[in-house]
């Protein structure tokens, strides 16, 4: 989970907990520790659950990177989370291709 909130962060997790969807949740609040992570091949995730609305790097700044980096990808999904409404964050999000 990529998401600067930590309470969005605690009560994703335990969703995904009770719901025993995960066997390990790694949350990161700061895209750029998460990407480093990822280079490092320190984590190979099946699902990122990334949020879109961060300060320092958003997250479709966020999936530029991670398009850039060098790694297996291909068993990775990813998905994009928002509070907004915002129908430009929607069409954006929406155009994205991974």
């Amino acid at each position: 989970m990529i998401d600067d909130n930590p309470l969005d962060n605690l009560i994703n997790s335990c969703i995904l907990k009770r719901g025993k969807f995960a066997d390990e949740i790694i949350i990161s609040e700061f895209p750029e520790s998460a990407l480093s992570l990822l280079k490092e091949g320190t984590i190979h995730p099946d699902v990122i659950f990334l949020d879109i609305k961060m300060p320092k790097m958003d997250g479709f700044e966020f999936l530029h990177a991670y398009d850039k980096i060098d790694i297996d990808k291909e068993h990775t999904k990813i998905f994009m989370l928002s509070s907004s409404i915002d129908p430009a964050d929607i069409n954006r999000a929406e155009k994205i291709s991974m």
